[in-house]
């Protein structure tokens, strides 16, 4: 893991990821696109950067994130590179949760417009050719305590957005 200080140093690192996605969290919105954006859509989305909380660039094999626990305070950031090959497998495990997706009232707003409804009402784009059975891969980093040499998770970052497939 690489400490990031700076959100000039997040783009730069950003565009290192060449196929992959972007997420983030706002105060008003959750945004879901494919990675890279055109330069258009990169800029416009940069505007918004005081309402970032999180954002997270991630393939399979790496993650660049930057957040904050509130507005006002600063951004923190880290890299996280399994492809360096120092990864064991003893040290992370990967599990798969299904997105908030209202499968019944998303069904026309996805055909019409690539959005999804949550259950709990809000909408939000979905960058996958389909909604059913969207999941997303969370990889979680491992550290044992000295003490006892009990395992806990220490870190997670995003791998993949898919459809499982039934």
């Amino acid at each position: 893991m690489e400490r990031i200080g700076t959100i000039d140093k997040f783009w730069m690192q950003a565009a290192l990821v060449t196929d992959g996605y972007l997420f983030a969290m706002l105060t008003d919105e959750i945004v879901w696109k494919r990675w890279p954006l055109g330069q258009t859509e990169l800029k416009s989305f940069q505007e918004k950067e005081k309402k970032l909380l999180n954002i997270r660039i991630f393939d399979r094999d790496r993650e660049v994130c930057m957040i904050r626990g509130d507005v006002g305070r600063k951004l923190q950031g880290r890299i996280q590179d399994d492809s360096r090959g120092d990864l064991k497998e003893q040290d992370y495990f990967d599990e798969e949760q299904y997105l908030d997706i209202d499968m019944k009232r998303s069904k026309e707003l996805f055909n019409r417009e690539g959005k999804v409804q949550a259950t709990g009402g809000g909408q939000y784009e979905l960058p996958l050719s389909g909604f059913e059975n969207a999941k997303v891969r969370i990889r979680n980093y491992l550290g044992y305590y000295e003490e006892s040499g009990q395992v806990y998770v220490k870190d997670w970052r995003l791998a993949e957005i898919f459809q499982e497939k039934r």
